[in-house]
């Protein structure tokens, strides 16, 4: 038997297996390294078996569950705390005032709600314990007559206004004359302006052009989106204290998907519109009747691309206007 043919065709046979791993832009003089060792991949990202040992033991050993009664918090420490932090809250905020119990009168309950808070591994990092009242055993027409929800909404605060001119009450931080209140965004609407770069330009005697209908303008030339964006949400803002640009605004907010640049003339007229009445706000005066009253209209079918229509409002508390909407 032929040895030396054996071993000459064997090295062939393993030249041959090397060649078919190697592509054919590498050649096999560019290659370092030794072409017989297996090819070494990049490790992965090291693995946290401590972080993994306490997720398992957080799994295995310690409930998830929030209790549902106080009878099982009164026998852990963490809880125990978690209660008496929420109790100290409680005094340094003066929430309630200890009295006698009144005769016949319905008493409101407590409730403590218990939650465990966790990171982002699941894992349990602090109790929480909040004590609520049960405002569900309150019955309309004896204990209470009205509820509202105090929220931080504009309308709120405006109509705050209004009474405070009603009852003739005292305010701060507006501008405050003989039975009327004035607000006005001046010093924000003069910084639009300028962040824009139009504090030189003329100014608009209207927000709108009457004769220009604004429409998606498939044809025209795209603008920048983020910038468009930006001027929508600052005039948004703006209409806080300015009803007339509130429609104006709106119609220009549906084309911020894709801009063009007719759109970004019409914002544009609207910021030169505000340059030239960044004085404007709204007057709240003394008016003996403050009957709540609403006006609205609409232009039905008014919009020529998809046939919907643009509704708007305007609320009064006496002679104060106190709410508004454009909307299509």
């Amino acid at each position: 038997m032929n040895v030396e043919g054996v071993g000459s065709r064997v090295e062939n046979m393993r030249r041959q297996c090397r060649a078919s791993r190697i592509q054919k832009n590498h050649p096999v003089d560019n290659i370092i390294g030794q072409l017989d060792q297996g090819m070494t991949t990049r490790r992965k990202e090291p693995v946290d078996y401590r972080k993994m040992v306490g997720l398992i033991g957080e799994s295995c050993f310690i409930s998830k569950v929030d209790p549902k009664n106080v009878d099982v918090p009164l026998k852990d420490e963490y809880w125990i705390s978690a209660m008496q932090e929420e109790l100290v809250q409680f005094q340094r905020n003066d929430v309630w005032e200890l009295v006698p119990r009144p005769k016949d009168h319905n008493v409101i309950g407590t409730k403590w709600i218990f939650e465990k808070k966790s990171d982002e591994l699941e894992l349990v990092t602090r109790n929480k314990a909040r004590l609520v009242a049960q405002g569900y055993s309150e019955v309309e027409g004896v204990d209470f007559e009205e509820t509202f929800a105090t929220m931080v909404r504009l309308n709120v605060i405006r109509l705050l206004f209004s009474l405070v001119c009603l009852m003739k009450f005292k305010s701060f931080q507006v501008k405050q004359m003989k039975e009327i209140i004035f607000i006005s965004q001046s010093k924000y609407a003069k910084s639009l302006v300028n962040k824009y770069g139009l504090e030189n330009t003329k100014s608009k005697r209207t927000p709108t052009a009457t004769h220009v209908k604004v429409g998606k303008d498939v044809d025209g030339t795209s603008v920048d989106i983020s910038n468009y964006r930006s001027m929508i949400g600052s005039l948004f803002y703006l209409t806080a204290s300015r009803p007339d640009i509130a429609y104006s605004v709106g119609v220009c907010a549906r084309f911020q998907g894709d801009p063009k640049e007719s759109h970004l003339n019409q914002v544009k007229r609207i910021i030169k519109y505000v340059n030239g009445t960044v004085e404007y706000g709204l007057l709240y005066t003394f008016y003996p009747n403050s009957t709540l009253v609403g006006f609205c209209d609409v232009d039905w079918v008014g919009n020529a691309e998809d046939r919907k229509s643009t509704s708007g409002g305007y609320f009064f508390v006496g002679n104060n206007l106190v709410s508004w909407f454009s909307k299509k």
